[in-house]
């Protein structure tokens, strides 16, 4: 499935977060262009709330999302509200506080299991009336289309659910418009430093207490060589004694083929490390770029072959829920460092 369409949402004076989206485009590489082919408009999606789309959506890839709505939660001491719909089926809903995504959620009519308990931070964004209760109900009620989702969650947090909807630009009173392209992209090669992107991962992991849970983060190279990766956890889960670092695989390239298959035992921190000394090849900045001007099966082996996913085994001691925080530093560089947040929820 693809994504359908998705926007990121800022609580707060449509105005003042206007040009705080402004600022952050600048800081984050984005430059004014005429005639480019980005475009990055933003309109009133509620009363004091702001809508972020692109087009082509620069937040349509799950990781990207996440950063974007982490990144202009940031900057303008805002929460903001990544959202997600991949053909009708799955609406994936997030929210970030002050550069820190707090939880990632999936739900609709694709989606088999039941979404997470709604993070309190949530309740911030509620309108008159309503719970987290409501909210948690919106997510897990039957629909047809995860369209239908969207509206219900629109209604408890007073946003205009038709201006959020594909087809919503008729809706939408733009506050700005801007043609904007990323410095460097007329020439983008995989060159300079090892990097990673297009994180994602396990959104939620459950587990009894006494039996490990393994969640994992995946991301792909999008730098040059790299000679090295080290991987970090930490966060609630850890830091509150629900769980305890034991282990972690790195698997380099097509899972079926891996490039590289290693094993570490992590340093208790906090956070807990394992470091792993294996190469991790030249990527693409995407995978479009990747399948670009080859057959088909050989982009997708190009962009697999890309490919850096590491399992981490924990132990689970004690019955809560909390977030876990997993991270990957190339070459061990915090600088370059990428993180995916993971729900855990130990049972008795």
């Amino acid at each position: 499935m693809g994504s359908y369409f998705a926007l990121v949402l800022i609580a707060g004076p449509p105005a003042d977060a206007d040009a705080a989206v402004a600022g952050w485009l600048h800081d984050t590489g984005w430059q004014e262009a005429d005639g480019a082919p980005a475009r990055c408009t933003t309109f009133e999606a509620g009363p004091q709330v702001l809508g972020v789309a692109g087009d082509p959506a620069p937040t349509a890839d799950p990781a990207l999302l996440q950063e974007v709505a982490a990144g202009l939660s940031a900057r303008t001491g805002h929460l903001a509200v990544g959202i997600d719909v991949e053909d009708s089926d799955i609406l994936t809903l997030l929210v970030a506080e002050a550069g820190t995504v707090r939880q990632v959620v999936r739900c609709g009519p694709a989606v088999a299991a039941p979404p997470p308990v709604p993070h309190p931070v949530w309740g911030r964004l509620l309108g008159p009336g309503g719970s987290l209760d409501d909210l948690a109900t919106a997510w897990t009620q039957p629909a047809v289309y995860a369209e239908e989702v969207l509206d219900r969650i629109a209604g408890l947090c007073g946003w205009h659910a038709d201006r959020l909807r594909p087809g919503g630009e008729a809706h939408r009173p733009v506050v700005a418009e801007r043609r904007v392209r990323r410095a460097g992209d007329e020439d983008r090669s995989a060159a300079g430093p090892a990097r990673f992107g297009h994180v994602g991962g396990d959104d939620v992991v459950e587990a009894r207490a006494g039996v490990p849970v393994r969640p994992r983060i995946i991301a792909h190279s999008v730098g040059g060589d790299g000679a090295g990766v080290t991987v970090i956890a930490w966060g609630p889960a850890i830091e509150e004694g629900l769980l305890r670092p034991l282990s972690a695989e790195l698997l380099v390239g097509v899972p079926q083929q891996p490039l590289a298959r290693t094993g570490v035992s992590l340093v208790p921190g906090p956070p807990a490390t394992g470091h792993f000394d294996a190469a991790v090849p030249a990527g693409y900045p995407d995978q479009a770029t990747a399948i670009r001007g080859v057959p088909p099966d050989e982009g997708i082996r190009r962009w697999l072959g890309t490919r850096v996913e590491v399992a981490v085994t924990l132990a689970a001691e004690r019955p809560g829920t909390g977030d876990l925080h997993l991270g990957l530093l190339p070459e061990g560089d915090r600088d370059r460092a990428v993180a995916w947040t993971v729900g855990v929820n130990v049972l008795p």
